[in-house]
């Protein structure tokens, strides 16, 4: 297996073998030399010290963009999940080759990398996070041409315009319970995965992969590591495929406190079904999860039911991190409930005050007031 993100690997015959480019083809693929070595140390310092005898390709004049894009993606299949790597090779098909694939490495400048971007944004309306991965995409295939193939630098520095953050939908109280209600009426295990959710705020895909092996009432824990999505691959022979991989960082792989009102739920329904460890608990199969689409139809059936108009899935996971900010619960705890690499992530998407909140906050600063004076401010008649 290659050392994660260096051309480096150890063979069977257990000799290390370093792969570097020496030269191109005409149609600007790379031409591969191996070195050996007994360690990985040594066979690194024998592909820098051939790569420091190499001359600079200057030029660049026969590296298509499309051309040194597909070896970054190929670089990087061993370092990268899955799920990424279709996104990666989406954007590049469907947005990216299109635009600039055809033009040499040397030729893709800020200013060429600005106007695709400006090209999506207002024609496409492409979101600031597609913008995002493509413009990463650009910049980190035009760092490995310069590592890689030993070439000057490419510097591609430009800045996506900022977008005010769409406001999140939270569900008011009265809606939590008229929710609550349906799902605790006839409670079967796709009503038992939204409750889940509400009071745990795992993500669409964590809930449709999670099985019941994941559930301890012992430790009351639920262990989440595994995610489901349907990713669309832009080919007409299969549009989409679904995945079912480690979630979608380091971070989201937690186990998350279930607290008393769940337990309790969970206990009873256990008690009066057959779960069987190894079985997905929205499917109650062994090698058949729910698709995420299909469970988002089964969530919008019972808002209806509740008489409670459309939200989305992800809502679901807005309630709860409101309520628990609400609740007083502190935002580095919250952060790690919710999978998050940083409290700042938390606070920015998912931490939403309602207008109740602020004002029970605001009438603090007259409680503090009030005290410091001995006495409430009077107010003079008009």
């Amino acid at each position: 297996m290659s050392r994660r993100g260096e051309n480096i690997r150890k063979r069977k015959d257990g000799r290390w073998e370093g792969r570097i480019i020496t030269g191109y083809h005409d149609d600007g693929k790379a031409i591969y030399k191996s070195v050996y070595g007994k360690t990985y140390m040594e066979t690194k310092e024998k592909m820098q010290q051939m790569q420091n005898n190499q001359e600079p390709d200057k030029a660049g004049n026969r590296v298509t963009f499309e051309a040194a894009a597909e070896e970054w993606i190929s670089y990087k299949q061993c370092s990268l999940a899955e799920s990424s790597i279709f996104k990666y090779k989406l954007l590049m098909e469907k947005h990216i080759y299109p635009e600039i694939g055809g033009m040499f490495i040397h030729e893709i400048t800020s200013a060429v990398t600005a106007d695709l971007l400006e090209k999506k944004a207002s024609v496409k309306k492409l979101s600031n996070s597609t913008l995002q991965g493509i413009l990463y995409i650009i910049q980190a295939v035009c760092g490995f041409s310069a590592t890689q193939r030993n070439m000057p630098e490419v510097k591609i520095t430009v800045k996506i315009p900022h977008k005010p953050t769409q406001e999140a939908f939270v569900l008011s109280e009265e809606e939590q319970k008229l929710l609550e209600a349906c799902l605790l009426s006839g409670m079967d295990q796709s009503k038992l995965g939204i409750l889940i959710c509400l009071y745990t705020g795992l993500r669409l895909g964590e809930i449709c992969a999670m099985k019941w092996e994941n559930i301890s009432l012992e430790k009351a824990s639920i262990r989440v590591n595994k995610s489901l999505q349907r990713l669309y691959t832009g080919m007409e022979e299969q549009k989409s495929i679904l995945i079912l991989s480690d979630p979608k960082s380091v971070c989201s792989m937690r186990s998350i406190p279930i607290y008393s009102v769940l337990h309790d739920v969970i206990k009873k329904f256990q008690s009066e079904n057959a779960c069987i460890k190894d079985h997905y608990i929205l499917s109650g199969q062994r090698d058949k999860p729910m698709e995420p689409r299909a469970y988002e139809y089964h969530f919008q059936k019972y808002l209806k039911q509740s008489g409670i108009p459309h939200y989305k899935f992800h809502s679901l996971r807005h309630t709860f991190a409101t309520n628990c900010i609400h609740a007083g619960v502190d935002v580095k705890s919250l952060s790690e409930i919710l999978g998050h690499s940083s409290v700042s992530i938390t606070l920015q998407k998912y931490v939403h005050s309602s207008f109740e909140m602020k004002q029970e906050q605001l009438e603090k600063l007259c409680s503090i007031r009030g005290q410091n004076s001995g006495q409430r401010m009077e107010i003079p008649d008009i």
